[in-house]
C-alpha cells in the first residue's frame, strides 16, 4: 500500500495550505463530526461521508521553552463519495487522532469501488474514534477559521 499526498487527490485542499502554508498535520487534531448519507449529489455520488475536524499548529515562541501553544485553529469538512467498508470505533467527547492518511496501491481498494480511482481513508486514532473507508473522491467542504467550544487546545 502507498501512502498518497492529500493535495493530489483532495479537491480544495487550496483552503487549507492557505491557512497553514501547506497541507496540515492532523496529529493530535479533533474529529467533532460524521455524518453518514446514502445519496450524493445525483445517484452515482453515494453514499458520501461528511467529516468534521478542528485542525490546528503547535509552536513554541523560543526553541528552548518547553510551552507549546495552539494558532491557526480552523474546523473544517471533509466530503468523502462512493464510500464503503466503513469501519468506525470509540466515538467519544474529543476523539484526537494521530494522523489522517490516503492509501493506494491494493487491488482489494480498487475492487471495493466501481467507479474510477479509490483511496483508503484512515483517521488513526489516539484518543476516541478510529474511522476508515474506501472513498472514490475527497474535497474540502467547509473551512472557518475558529476553535470550537469545548477544546481541549482553546
Amino acid at each position: 500500500m502507498t501512502d498518497v499526498d492529500p493535495t493530489e487527490i483532495v479537491k480544495g485542499h487550496e483552503k487549507l495550505t492557505e491557512i497553514f502554508g501547506r497541507w496540515p498535520s492532523f496529529h493530535d487534531a479533533e474529529v467533532i463530526g460524521i455524518r453518514l448519507d446514502r445519496r450524493g449529489r445525483d445517484e452515482w455520488e453515494g453514499p458520501v461521508v461528511f467529516v468534521s475536524v478542528h485542525v490546528f499548529e503547535g509552536y513554541r515562541e523560543d526553541e528552548r521553552s518547553a510551552e507549546i501553544k495552539w494558532r491557526n485553529h480552523t474546523v473544517m469538512t471533509f466530503r468523502f463519495s462512493r464510500v464503503v467498508d466503513i469501519s468506525m470505533t470509540d466515538f467519544n467527547q474529543q476523539n484526537a487522532i494521530m494522523d489522517l492518511t490516503f492509501e493506494t496501491g491494493r487491488p482489494e481498494i480498487e475492487a471495493l469501488t466501481w467507479a474510477g480511482p479509490a483511496y483508503r481513508v484512515t483517521f488513526q486514532p489516539c484518543f476516541g474514534v478510529g474511522l476508515s473507508f474506501v472513498s472514490g473522491s475527497a474535497e474540502v467542504d467547509s473551512v472557518e477559521r475558529t476553535c470550537p467550544e469545548g477544546s481541549v487546545y482553546a
